[in-house]
């Protein structure tokens, strides 16, 4: 796969079940950060459907997943 096409259609890691989306990347090192995103398969997430059963908990499952995501980030000296 080439780096074209893995930003196109994102890195797929059937393994371990997600696909990672690269935007454009910053060739500058004072440009803001690059956007990325990863998705994730249902399978591999396994999060009990009653945690995404209507729009409400739907968003504070995401809010809980962005927080702790955050968390990790900071635990390991990254910035989000």
């Amino acid at each position: 796969m080439t780096l074209r096409q893995a930003l196109l259609g994102g890195w797929k890691n059937e393994k371990a079940g997600f696909t990672l989306f690269i935007g454009r990347a910053q060739s500058d090192p004072f440009a803001p950060p690059t956007r990325c995103r990863v998705v994730v398969s249902a399978s591999t997430a396994q999060f009990a459907p009653s945690l995404f059963s209507n729009k409400i908990r739907s968003i504070a499952l995401a809010d809980y997943l962005q927080r702790a995501k955050h968390a990790n980030c900071l635990s390991v000296g990254a910035e989000t």
